[in-house]
């Protein structure tokens, strides 16, 4: 590449390995530190949370803050609400209070290939 400036011509030579390089290395970075879901702020929900009326409907794969989430409201805490999905609550407690028919985590009718891992579920007071 020439670039000329004030009469004087200049050769640039631009490798892009070094760029391939760099790119690679922070994908890689980015991928293994993405960002976490806290139930308790949803400016981290990502378009991969949906809440309604704290109940939250997972729509793609998604994984939690590591810490302890409580639903008093008795209603059903999580819906995995897509096929072909991962849900992980990376060690997090979901504190669930009882209701007849309701549920910590449930997988919505016709889903397919989901997976939920590292779960610890409790009965809040």
């Amino acid at each position: 590449m020439k670039f000329t400036y004030a009469g004087r011509t200049t050769q640039l030579s631009l490798s892009i390995a070094p760029l391939r390089i760099f790119l690679a290395f922070f994908l890689i970075f980015y991928l293994s530190f993405a960002a976490c879901i806290d139930l308790n702020n949803p400016a981290t929900y990502g378009g991969a949370v949906v809440n309604v009326s704290n109940s939250y409907y997972i729509n793609t794969d998604a994984a939690l803050c590591t810490g302890t989430y409580s639903n008093p409201n008795g209603v059903t805490f999580i819906y995995v609400n897509a096929s072909n999905i991962v849900f992980d609550c990376n060690g997090s407690t979901l504190q669930k209070t009882a209701a007849n028919g309701q549920y910590a985590i449930q997988v919505q009718a016709g889903i397919q290939n989901s997976t939920v891992k590292n779960c610890v579920v409790s009965k809040g007071a």
